[in-house]
């Protein structure tokens, strides 16, 4: 027999540090779930999608910030 597969069409996006992702820990069923962090976030900007900068090389790259921007996005994302 082949190996089964499943592919979600719809992913489902839950908060690392969020009750639900607790409650499936704490009742065992996180077993058979597999957890991956973000790629990568898309925002709409008009009719396209832009890519939200997630690592400092992904900040300085970016065309679509000043900057002014660049410095305290960085600075946020150091805090964090």
């Amino acid at each position: 027999k082949g190996r089964g597969y499943n592919i979600d069409l719809v992913p489902k996006l839950s908060l690392s540090a969020g009750s639900l992702v607790q409650a499936l820990l704490k009742s065992g069923v996180g077993r058979y779930l597999e957890f991956m962090p973000l790629q990568c976030t898309l925002i709409a900007q008009g009719d396209t999608l832009a890519k939200v900068p997630m690592s400092k090389a992904d900040i300085f790259q970016s065309q679509s910030l000043t900057p002014i921007e660049k410095r305290i996005l960085m600075k946020f994302v150091q805090r964090c």
